[in-house]
C-alpha cells in the first residue's frame, strides 16, 4: 500500500470568469497533518468542497484530479461519492452551530453515518454513538445523546462536529478553520483532541487555517495559499524556521507582539498618562433566576461581581477571559445598556448610573462601541455615508447635511478609505474594510472612550494587522481611550498598556500589559496564557 493517502494534481476551480483555485497540486500521507495556511478567498476551502465534490452550482471544476487511494474522486458517480462522504473522508465546518440540526437530538445525528456507513441500528448504533461522544470528551454520554444543540456550548458542539466526522471511521479528515470561533483553552483542548484521535486511528488530516500559531502545533507539512496558488510547500520546521515566499513572510510580519508595541513606544515617547477619564467602583450585574409556575426569584446570575476598574484618557485597557466571564456584559453595563445591580461608573466626575435616559442621552457621544462582527452591525439597506451619519444626527453634530458629508468624506479618509466610498453599501466592502466603517462611525460623534468588543477576531492576520494599527494611530491622534474586549492574547500583547483578567464575573488579575502576560500571579491567568499555542520550531 502506497504511503500517500490523497494526491491533487494542476486542479482548477472557477466562478464564471474568476478563477477560484488555480492549478495547485498538494499530496497528504497517511497518518500526517498538511496544514492549508491562508486568508479569506484563497481558494483553501473551495479546494476542500472540491475534494468532496460539494462545490456550488455556480463553481466548475476546469481542469486536475483528486486521487484518493488511486480512485478520482471528480470522475466518481453521485453514489459512489456518498459512500466515500463521512466513509473515507470525514469533513469538520468552521461553524458547528450551523451545521447541526437545531430540532434533531445530537445523538441521533451522529447515529445517521452509522446506519448509512456501518449498517448499524438500535441499540448497536446507540452504544457506538456513546463510545464515540465518551472518546471525544463529552461527560456523561448517555443523557447527552439526547440533548439537542443549544444545550452545549461552543466547544462541546465541536466536539459533537468531530464525533460526527469520525463516525465512519475516515482515512482523511478535513478541518476546516475548527477552533477560530473558540475561546483559547477551549482551542487547545479541542486541538490536543484532534492529535490524540489522529494517532489512535492512523488518520491523515488536512487542517485549514489563517492562524500561524496553531499552524505550529498541529503540522507536520504547510502549504501556503495565496490569490487560488500553492505559493509555498515545506515541512513545518523548514517553514516556521525560514519562510522562503515574501507572502508567507508578510504573514509572520504581521503578526501582533510585544516587541513592536515596544519599538512603537520608543519612536513615540508619549507620556505615562493623561488623568483618570472614567472610574469603576464595586459594579454588579445579576440577572435573576425564575423558576415556577408564578416565575418567582430563585436566585441570580452573577455575570459581572464587585468590579473596580480605572481607565486613563489615552490608554487602553484589555479586558481577557473567555466565553462567559462576563467581558461583554461589563461593556455593555459601562455603556448603560445594561442596568447595573450595584455599583458606579464615573465618567468625567459624574456617575452615569444615576442618570436618567435624558441625561445619559448626552453622555452617548462620549462613549461609543465596535462590535465583533461589522456587517451585522450595520443596516443592509443603508449606504455608508447614511450608516456614519446617523449618529452625528441624533447627537445634532452638524448644522448642516453638506456640513455632515464632509465630516462623513474626512472620517471615510481618516480610516483610510476613500470620499467616494460613502455612496456604497456595506456588501460591497470586505471584511476588514467593514470594520473600518465601524470605525468611522464610532469616531463621528467625538467620543472619548471607545469599547472594542472583539473587533478583529473574525478578521485575517494581516487585516487585524491594520485595522490594530489604525487603532493605535487613531489614538495617538485624538487621545482616544480603549477598553478592549478580547481572547486574543497576540493582540493584547500588542495594543494593551493594562489587562484586565476575568473568570466568572470576577477580575482575578490587573496590571501592566508586562507584567500580567510575562509574570502572572493568579493560576488562571497562567492556565489561559499556556494554553495560547506558540510558534516554535524543532532545534
Amino acid at each position: 500500500m502506497s504511503d500517500t493517502l490523497i494526491e491533487i494534481s494542476d486542479l482548477k476551480v472557477c466562478f464564471g470568469d474568476n478563477v477560484a483555485v488555480d492549478g495547485i497540486d498538494l499530496r497528504i500521507k497517511r497518518g500526517e497533518t498538511f496544514v492549508l495556511l491562508g486568508e479569506s478567498g484563497c481558494g483553501k476551502s473551495i479546494t476542500a468542497l472540491t475534494m468532496m465534490r460539494l462545490l456550488p452550482n455556480a463553481a466548475r471544476v476546469k481542469s486536475g484530479q483528486v486521487l484518493l487511494d488511486g480512485e478520482d474522486l471528480l470522475r466518481l458517480s453521485e453514489k459512489r461519492m456518498r459512500q466515500i462522504r463521512g466513509g473515507k473522508i470525514g469533513m469538520i465546518f468552521q461553524e458547528p452551530q450551523t451545521s447541526l440540526n437545531p430540532v434533531m437530538k445530537i445523538g441521533d445525528q451522529i447515529a445517521e453515518s452509522l446506519i448509512w456507513h456501518n449498517k448499524l441500528n438500535g441499540n448497536s448504533s446507540r452504544a457506538a454513538v456513546i463510545k464515540l461522544l465518551e472518546d471525544v470528551g463529552i461527560t456523561d454520554p448517555e443523557r447527552r445523546y439526547d440533548e439537542y444543540p443549544h444545550q452545549f456550548s461552543g466547544g462541546m458542539k465541536q466536539r459533537v462536529m468531530i464525533a460526527m466526522a469520525l463516525a465512519g471511521e475516515p482515512e482523511l479528515l478535513i478541518a476546516d478553520e475548527p477552533t477560530t470561533a473558540l475561546d483559547v483553552t477551549i482551542q487547545a483542548q479541542v486541538l490536543e483532541l484532534l492529535q490524540t484521535l489522529q494517532r489512535e486511528h492512523n488518520m491523515a488530516i488536512l487542517f485549514i487555517t489563517h492562524d500561524l500559531g496553531v499552524a505550529s502545533k498541529m503540522a507536520d507539512h504547510v502549504g501556503v495559499m495565496y490569490a487560488g496558488k500553492i505559493v509555498e510547500k515545506a515541512p513545518r520546521d523548514q517553514f516556521f524556521r525560514a519562510p522562503a515566499h515574501p507572502y508567507s513572510r508578510t504573514l509572520f510580519d504581521a503578526l501582533p507582539s510585544r516587541l513592536k508595541r515596544q519599538q512603537e513606544e520608543q519612536k513615540k515617547n508619549r507620556s505615562a498618562s493623561n488623568g483618570v477619564l472614567m472610574e469603576v467602583k464595586n459594579l454588579d450585574i445579576h440577572f435573576p433566576i425564575r423558576s415556577g409556575f408564578f416565575k418567582r426569584v430563585t436566585g441570580y446570575v452573577k455575570a459581572v461581581n464587585n468590579i473596580s476598574l480605572t481607565l486613563e484618557k489615552g490608554k487602553t485597557i484589555a479586558m481577557v477571559g473567555e466565553s462567559g466571564s462576563g467581558k461583554t456584559t461589563f461593556g455593555k453595563g459601562v455603556l448603560q445598556l445594561v442596568k447595573p445591580t450595584n455599583g458606579s461608573v464615573i465618567f468625567e466626575g459624574e456617575d452615569l448610573t444615576r442618570l436618567t435616559p435624558a441625561q445619559l442621552r448626552k453622555h452617548r457621544s462620549d462613549i461609543q462601541i465596535i462590535f465583533q462582527d461589522p456587517y451585522s452591525s450595520m443596516n443592509p439597506r443603508m449606504i455608508v455615508g447614511d450608516i456614519i451619519e446617523e449618529g452625528m444626527i441624533a447627537q445634532g453634530i452638524g448644522k448642516t447635511r453638506q456640513e455632515r458629508i464632509r465630516r462623513v468624506e474626512e472620517l471615510l479618509v481618516q480610516v483610510g478609505l476613500e470620499k467616494t466610498h460613502r455612496m456604497r453599501y456595506p456588501h460591497e466592502f470586505s471584511g476588514g474594510q467593514r470594520q473600518r466603517i465601524c470605525i468611522a462611525r464610532a469616531l463621528a460623534v467625538d467620543p472619548k472612550l471607545i469599547i472594542c468588543d472583539e473587533p478583529t477576531s473574525a478578521l485575517d492576520v494581516s487585516v487585524q494587522s491594520q485595522i490594530l494599527k489604525l487603532l493605535k494611530d487613531l489614538q495617538d491622534r485624538l487621545d482616544l481611550t480603549y477598553l478592549f474586549i478580547t481572547h486574543n492574547i497576540g493582540v493584547v500583547d500588542y495594543i494593551a498598556h493594562k489587562v484586565a483578567v476575568m473568570y466568572r464575573g470576577e477580575i482575578v488579575e490587573y496590571g501592566d500589559v508586562d507584567q500580567v502576560l510575562y509574570h502572572p500571579q493568579h493560576p488562571y491567568t497562567r492556565e489561559l496564557l499556556s494554553a495560547v499555542p506558540r510558534i516554535e520550531t524543532s532545534a
